[in-house]
């Protein structure tokens, strides 16, 4: 349904772009009659569509001659720059649309007109700054080189100069774009057919936003993106009020584009925050503006909370570690020295770290009832419950391993949790992880060591004795031990490899991986899997620690007299109770609950014969 409303917007857009050239059309013609004519009706007829400053002008004839098309730039009063005189790119031209040609008049030192096909006027289609395909273009260079003569005596190596009415700037990062009073875009302009669109997608914007009577502050903008769309050309668009931080269009826009895979999203209220990170995104892409002490002290404000919160919390909200925003906050004096200063770099950086803040508070609802306070915090009701084979299964397969399944488990929920990554916490958790499959490979090559030199014994190939039962346990269960040990330590090895590639993954990446790792695959959970092999080489270095022992017991056994193994064995219970201990100590509760759940079957089975 929603796809046959936006065909039917599309079509009746395009037929009102059709009309409008086809009325510009006719009064093309007229007007060069007129003109041949040699009539005086046409300056009274030019006069009346293009009155003096003092004259009256309609409503509409007003809002498109405000349209300060493609003029010298004077950004907002947030991020205001005040750029050298001699940097100052030529004036307002002014743009007429009551003909087939665009008329541009440029003031700068002498009059030119310049003819702009209205065709050339393409469809707008509102898009947010997440948008914008700067590190995704398909731009390249031809890797051939052809020999270039430097004059004798260049002293300077600029660029050649931007169209009229535009400002060529180039990014802290390398990236160039272009500016205006109003507009900005990273299209290359120095193409006529691209700067004719874009000239064209600027007037049709403004003058409908006047059409609409919008509000438009002295510090609004407006991005222009050339992009494809079902393979038709278009102009991606969004508005920029620096007032309130926000970005706003002239249509429609779905806010399911802001929501970022959120769910239960209801209110235009609960968006806030996401179109508060694409504004900061949007300053991060054109910092065009100066540093005021207000966006510092907020900055400031953030990085004290978030680092105290690290202090004293294990379950902070913060999308940066102690030690990132230690080093931000020794950035903070440096950036207070620019203050009131136009300087890219800073806005920059001021950008790009509220960017953060801000979708971190859209994503844990910040400001609503239901607001996500622990990172590991749900904010979603849930009423799955496994069934009790599944559970018993479960704990089959936990105690097997170790408790590995169960623990791992539980730490790769707190990191995902509602289909959000906290991103902090999966960088820590993978270097934890790297760190103790470093030392679990450490210990196995000990065992493996204790092994061979085990089975390197004469008494384990000496089988003159009289129980030869006892040694060939012991001959089994130090080869098992040995094949376990081996095991942990190829696991370890090659998990160690794959979390650091898990760990070099970025945020975004981190998401999309995890997702994958949620879907079931043939009815199993495969968080869970993952889980299950995360628990391999810590329960494996254990069977082979225990089947060590085993193999040792055997042989003492055998070796020694009666009383050596009474005491040996006495020894041996008091530490293996020690354990068992210790064990219910940590996991008696979960045992309780395990002891609870074996019991359903035999409770339904009991209630069904007695009910019989």
């Amino acid at each position: 349904m929603a796809t046959s409303h936006n065909t039917l917007y599309r079509l009746f857009r395009r037929l009102a772009t059709f009309l409008r050239s086809l009325k510009s059309s006719c009064l093309h013609v007229i007007l060069a009659f007129l003109k041949k004519c040699n009539l005086k009706s046409c300056n009274q007829f030019t006069h009346t569509a293009h009155p003096p400053h003092g004259g009256s002008q309609s409503r509409s004839n007003q809002e498109a001659s405000s349209l300060p098309a493609l003029a010298s730039l004077q950004p907002p009063n947030r991020f205001s720059t005040t750029p050298e005189p001699a940097e100052f790119p030529p004036p307002v031209p002014e743009v007429s649309s009551l003909s087939r040609h665009v008329h541009i008049v440029v003031e700068p030192l002498e009059q030119q007109e310049i003819l702009l096909d209205s065709s050339e006027l393409i469809p707008c289609v509102p898009c947010i700054a997440s948008d914008v395909q700067r590190y995704h273009k398909n731009v390249f260079l031809e890797s051939r080189s052809i020999k270039v003569i430097i004059p004798a005596g260049t002293m300077q190596f600029s660029s050649r100069p931007a169209p009229s009415g535009w400002e060529a700037r180039v990014h802290p990062d390398g990236a160039r774009y272009f500016v205006n009073e109003r507009f900005v875009t990273e299209a290359d302009l120095y193409q006529s057919t691209t700067l004719a669109s874009i000239n064209a997608c600027a007037q049709h914007l403004w003058n409908t936003a006047g059409d609409l009577m919008l509000q438009v502050a002295d510090d609004v903008q407006v991005m222009l993106q050339l992009a494809s769309l079902d393979g038709e050309r278009v102009c991606g668009y969004y508005f920029i009020n620096h007032a309130t931080r926000a970005l706003f269009w002239i249509e429609e826009m779905p806010a399911n584009t802001l929501s970022n895979g959120v769910e239960g999203l209801h209110y235009l209220h609960q968006f806030r925050y996401a179109i508060e990170a694409e504004y900061w995104r949007h300053c991060e892409l054109y910092p065009l503006g100066t540093v005021n002490r207000d966006q510092i002290r907020e900055l400031k404000s953030l990085l004290f909370v978030a680092y105290t919160e690290h202090l004293t919390s294990t379950t902070s909200l913060s999308p940066f570690n102690r030690k990132e925003l230690k080093d931000m906050l020794d950035l903070m004096p440096n950036i207070e020295a620019t203050c009131h200063e136009y300087d890219p770099h800073s806005v920059w950086v001021i950008a790009r770290i509220m960017e953060y803040f801000a979708r971190a508070k859209f994503l844990n609802f910040c400001g609503q009832p239901f607001a996500r306070l622990d990172a590991d915090q749900s904010v979603y009701s849930s009423s799955k419950d496994s069934g009790w084979i599944a559970t018993i299964i479960s704990w089959c397969i936990n105690f097997v391993l170790f408790g590995g399944p169960h623990a791992y488990m539980s730490e790769l929920r707190k990191i995902w949790v509602d289909h959000t990554v906290s991103y902090v916490h999966w960088k820590d958790f993978n270097e934890r992880l790297s760190r103790q499959w470093t030392s679990l490979a450490l210990y196995a090559m000990i065992m493996l060591v204790a092994d061979v030199a085990f089975q390197a014994l004469p008494v384990i190939n000496d089988q003159s004795k009289s129980n030869y039962l006892a040694f060939q346990i012991a001959i089994i269960a130090i080869e098992l031990s040995t094949y376990c040990i081996v095991g942990s330590l190829l696991v370890s090895i090659l998990l160690s490899r794959r979390i650091q590639k898990d760990g070099r993954r970025s945020a975004t990446e981190t998401v999309e991986y995890l997702l994958k790792l949620t879907k079931p695959f043939f009815g199993i959970h495969i968080l869970a899997g993952i889980s299950i092999i995360y628990s391999l080489p810590h329960a494996m270095l254990m069977w082979g620690l225990c089947l060590f022992i085993l193999a040792f017991s055997a042989i003492i056994s055998e070796e020694t007299s009666m009383v050596a193994v009474l005491v040996v064995y006495s020894i041996f219970a008091f530490i293996f109770t020690s354990i068992l201990i210790s064990l219910f100590k940590v996991y008696g509760r979960q045992i309780v609950d395990l002891f609870r759940l074996l019991s359903r079957p035999v409770y339904a089975l009991y209630r069904s014969v007695h009910l019989r």
